[in-house]
C-alpha cells in the first residue's frame, strides 16, 4: 500500500515490509529456507530519497526502527513514481543455536 505524499507512512510500510520479508515462515514458505531474521539481524541499511525536505523524518524513524546499525542516506530518484522512499537492508542470518 502507498500512502500518497505520505513520507512517515511510507517509511513505517517499508520498514514493515522488511520484517516480512526475512521472517522466518515467509523465508521458508516461497524459498524452503529453514532460517529467518527479523529487524534486529539488520547489519547496515541504504536510504533512498526521493525530496530532500523529507530527510531529517526519514533518519528519525530509521534510527529509531534500527538502532547501532550502519546507516547511509541519500537523495535519489525512487523505482516508482508514486514512492518518496526506498530503504536496502542487509541482514545477517545465522543457524539455530549458533
Amino acid at each position: 500500500m502507498v500512502f500518497k505524499e505520505d513520507i512517515t507512512r511510507q517509511t513505517e510500510t517499508t520498514i514493515e515490509n522488511i520484517a516480512y520479508l526475512i521472517d522466518e515462515n515467509n523465508l521458508k514458505e516461497r524459498y524452503g529456507l529453514q532460517n529467518g531474521a527479523s529487524l534486529k539481524d539488520i547489519q547496515q541499511i541504504r536510504v533512498y530519497t526521493k525530496r530532500e525536505r523529507d530527510g531529517d523524518t526519514v533518519k528519525k524513524i530509521c534510527e529509531q526502527s534500527f538502532p547501532g546499525v550502519s546507516q547511509i542516506y541519500c537523495i535519489a530518484d525512487i523505482c516508482r513514481p508514486s514512492l518518496l522512499v526506498e530503504i536496502e537492508a542487509v541482514a545477517v542470518v545465522r543457524k539455530r543455536g549458533k
